[in-house]
């Protein structure tokens, strides 16, 4: 059995070191797209850091890292990474280079630029392909759609955080201007009560005495009377709950009605206000009537006294 020839040897060999790089590269892409989604999932730390770091990273997972460069731009940011010394010297030359562009927030642009830096001054041949190769496109382009969504959901993260702090500001500003309003509601009741008192502390002190005492005068005869205790019975009902019902009722009806409605309200009936107003019997039937026609009560079946004890209108 005869020995194979050199050129079986070296095709092996080369196959050999073929799969092994692959294998090497597709380690370095899967490497690299892990730690950038690790770094993208924190949206914690300055967008410069972020930025550099992103650069950095896929700077190395290039298959040439010691010769590839790293530059994303945005509007407001522009970082690089990468061996600066051969940026910067004038015997450099781009190699290849990729360009991948995406819009985020409102179409501003994000831009990642990746190249491969030769030295024409080496003066020795450098027998490895510096081209950039599918896989390293395709993580190019991913790491740019990944980052423009970061570079988005931040933005979104920076409005969220500026409306709540407005909307909390405005419900700070709210509830002080609630607060002081609620102080100026229980100032304003403390003196409605304060003049109700007063008010209060007038009639029974010289209001309700002297018309007690009128009452009881020999001159006036029982009408007279009857009316001086409307009278007393009305003081009674300023400072209550019935008061804007009573004067809601004196827009509605006229005096001579009002009169008698208060009297109905007082439990009597068409005799006894009759009696007290020096009215017929059949006139204080007819201010019922009318009454009850202007409250809306007609065919209802509703007791008049009953609504109008009610003081709901």
């Amino acid at each position: 059995m005869g020995l194979p020839d050199t050129s079986t040897f070296a095709l092996s060999n080369q196959l050999q070191y073929t799969e092994e790089v692959s294998t090497q590269e597709r380690e370095k892409e899967l490497r690299a797209v892990y730690e950038l989604a690790a770094r993208f999932t924190r949206t914690d730390g300055e967008l410069e850091a972020l930025l550099q770091e992103t650069s950095e990273i896929l700077r190395g997972a290039m298959k040439f890292p010691k010769r590839s460069c790293v530059e994303i731009r945005t509007l407001r940011r522009r970082v690089s990474s990468g061996p600066v010394a051969m940026q910067d010297s004038a015997a450099s030359q781009v190699l290849d280079e990729c360009e991948v562009i995406r819009h985020y927030s409102d179409q501003q642009p994000l831009q990642i630029r990746v190249w491969y830096l030769g030295m024409s001054s080496e003066g020795v041949e450098d027998s490895h392909d510096y081209s950039i190769e599918e896989w390293e496109q395709r993580l190019v382009e991913s790491c740019a759609s990944l980052l423009a969504d970061v570079l988005q959901r931040r933005d979104m993260d920076e409005v969220l955080r500026e409306t709540t702090k407005l909307l909390q500001a405005q419900a700070a500003e709210l509830e002080g201007k609630n607060h002081a309003l609620r102080e100026v509601l229980s100032q304003i009741e403390s003196e409605k009560k304060a003049v109700q008192e007063r008010a209060v502390s007038y009639i029974e002190t010289y209001v309700r005495p002297e018309l007690e005492h009128l009452k009881m005068s020999d001159r006036l005869g029982t009408s007279d009377r009857h009316r001086i205790d409307t009278v007393i019975a009305g003081l009674d009902e300023v400072f209550s709950d019935d008061a804007a019902f009573v004067i809601e009722l004196g827009r509605v009806l006229t005096c001579r009605e009002l009169e008698v409605a208060q009297l109905i309200r007082r439990g009597l009936s068409s005799k006894e206000i009759a009696l007290q107003l020096n009215l017929s019997e059949s006139t204080v039937d007819r201010h019922r009537n009318t009454i009850r026609k202007k409250l809306h009560l007609n065919h209802q079946g509703i007791s008049l006294m009953s609504y109008l004890r009610s003081g709901d209108m």
